[in-house]
């Protein structure tokens, strides 16, 4: 993953592939998705 497309996510410009959320998973190094998404919610 490359800085240019974690300023896009950022910004809001970027559709996040599954590729990509594994990546920030083991970036983070968390153990579940739902470890990673805690205590998001939609508005």
């Amino acid at each position: 993953m490359t800085g240019d497309i974690m300023a896009k996510m950022e910004q809001g410009k970027y559709s996040v592939k599954i590729s990509v959320l594994l990546a920030l998973k083991q970036v983070y190094r968390v153990e579940s998705f739902d470890v990673f998404f805690g205590g998001l919610t939609l508005q």
